[in-house]
């Protein structure tokens, strides 16, 4: 289960690493001109360990600070996700 924004777009990279015990992933998305639309982070609900480095669950919490970029790629907003809790900026 994939827990995210983005039902029905695709995104134009993914980039997953292990950091602090958990699977991290990075998706981004961009424009038709290949401009960055916005950048979301996650990590796994299930812990990770060097022997076991892919989570068995396929679930995936909202983490860190989502960044969203007009056309021009400004900053045109930020949503927070660090203290589990949503936050616009």
């Amino acid at each position: 289960m994939f827990i995210g924004s983005s039902i029905g777009e695709n995104a134009s990279s993914t980039y997953e690493y292990n950091k602090g015990g958990h699977r991290r992933r990075i998706v981004t998305y961009n424009y038709k001109d290949g401009i960055t639309k916005r950048r979301e982070f996650y990590k796994s609900d299930d812990t990770v360990t060097d022997e076991n480095p892919f989570p068995a669950d396929d679930t995936w919490l909202k983490d860190s600070v989502w960044v969203y970029y007009d056309k021009d790629g400004q900053i045109e907003r930020t949503e927070d996700y660090r203290s589990g809790e949503h936050g616009s900026r």
